[in-house]
């Protein structure tokens, strides 16, 4: 084997490790920078009865509410989960989750409940989640 060879034999295995490193490096960059995505409910929404889910591509997201709390849980961990209710003035009030079990799972104690029960009337909501760079936005209703 001439000495070339050798030397090409010895190197790539190096070069090909070497690049396989910074190409992912790369797309962890890439997939780190800002993107905004709108999530939709697919169906009707109802939060009380535990019919609501909202879909963007592969990423599926269940919102519900249970004695007060409501959950959200979805297929890809989030790094932060913020629901505003709005009132009929269209004056927003901010719920930040909190991180139950893991990433996947959020919960927060809100008055959604209580108000469905007392009006009966359809509630306005907001919904922002964010993954690495990416936010998932929505405005919905949930309905009975």
């Amino acid at each position: 084997m001439k000495k070339h060879t050798r030397m090409a034999v010895l190197v790539a295995p190096v070069l090909i490790i070497l690049g396989y490193i910074a190409s992912d490096y790369y797309l962890e960059q890439d997939a780190l920078t800002d993107r905004f995505f709108q999530i939709h409910p697919s169906g009707v929404c109802n939060i009380v009865a535990h019919r609501c889910v909202f879909e963007s591509g592969d990423f599926k997201l269940d919102l519900f509410d249970k004695e007060g709390k409501t959950t959200a849980n979805a297929t890809y961990p989030m790094d932060s989960v913020t629901l505003f209710m709005v009132d009929g003035n269209n004056e927003s009030k901010a719920y930040m989750m909190e991180m139950v079990q893991s990433k996947y799972y959020w919960h927060v104690d809100t008055h959604i409940r209580e108000n469905f029960e007392n009006t009966g009337q359809a509630q306005k909501l907001r919904l922002i989640v964010k993954i690495k760079g990416g936010q998932y936005i929505s405005e919905f209703t949930t309905s009975d």
